[in-house]
């Protein structure tokens, strides 16, 4: 062996080693952090395997389990596919959550407790996704994915453009300055509808779908008299959707960005609709034959 390949393999040697043993130090030091700021808010937090890729700089966790607050958290796998870990609240994360399960707590929930109790609806399971960020030059926050697909309830995907957002110090008050631009959503019924029906429609439990529906018939019905197609066209398709359920697309465009305090200034439906650029389709894909 000649003396070139020799050194070669010497610095292969000592890279593989350098690589591990920064791959040991980085994964500690994820571990390490993860648990102080589990332990920041009252939680403690386990899991069977944490892998870092320091390549992709990504992190996975495998088999978690959380207890916060009393209750219990778990999840099949967590992927945090990329995370900033500079500012908090984070200005840039994508997440994925497979197999969560966790029980509703009523305390969390504060006013839509109630609504939940009328649902029957107790706990969570499913997957879940988020990938957005943050531009702090225009304060603009892109929710480019917001995912969930849950059993019992659906499967929920979407994007939205919100501006003038105050994210370090966000509050109730900064909801006057926030505006709405473009987005895209699509939900996919698997028992969302029934659950909804249960808590806002009485009268018997096989009637209450179709006695909802007939209320949005009637809305629309209502809208076209008064000269209001957006409207009209929009509550005829969401009474199709809550009467024969299949999946709903709804999207807006707006030439500009809308203002949130828009909403309850006295303007009507109709013309919140139109500068939105409020677009609804109701098709019958299923759960199971649903395209993206």
């Amino acid at each position: 062996m000649n003396r070139g390949i020799k050194i070669l393999l010497i610095a292969l040697v000592v890279i593989a080693a350098l690589y591990g043993g920064l791959r040991w130090f980085v994964q500690s030091q994820v571990e390490k952090g993860i648990r102080q700021a589990a332990q920041s808010h009252g939680a403690e937090v386990n899991w069977q395997a944490l892998n870092v890729s320091l390549l992709e700089r990504s992190v996975s966790i495998d088999g978690m389990e959380a207890v916060w607050n009393g209750n219990e958290y778990s999840a099949e796998r967590i992927d945090f596919i990329d995370l900033d870990h500079r500012n908090r609240p984070p200005h840039f994360a994508h997440v994925e959550v497979q197999g969560a399960d966790f029980a509703l707590d009523p305390q969390l929930l504060g006013w839509a407790s109630a609504l939940a109790s009328g649902m029957r609806l107790e706990r969570i399971r499913g997957d879940l996704a988020l990938d957005y960020k943050f531009d702090k030059g225009d304060n603009s926050l892109h929710v480019k994915r917001l995912a969930a697909d849950l059993e019992g309830i659906g499967d929920l995907e979407g994007m939205i453009g919100l501006h003038n957002v105050e994210l370090e110090t966000f509050g109730l008050a900064d909801l006057v300055g926030l505006q709405v631009g473009r987005s895209k959503m699509r939900f996919t019924d698997d028992g969302l509808l029934d659950r909804l029906s249960l808590a806002l429609v009485a009268g018997p439990e096989k009637e209450r779908r179709d006695r909802f529906a007939a209320s949005l018939a009637l809305l629309a019905r209502t809208a076209e008299t008064r000269q209001q197609p957006i409207m009209a066209e929009t509550y005829a398709d969401l009474g199709r959707f809550f009467e024969n359920g299949g999946t709903l697309r709804l999207s807006t465009a707006p030439p500009e960005p809308v203002p949130w305090l828009y909403f309850y200034m006295g303007n009507s439906p109709e013309r919140i609709a139109r500068m939105l650029a409020l677009e609804v389709t109701v098709t019958n894909e299923s759960k199971v034959n649903k395209s993206k």
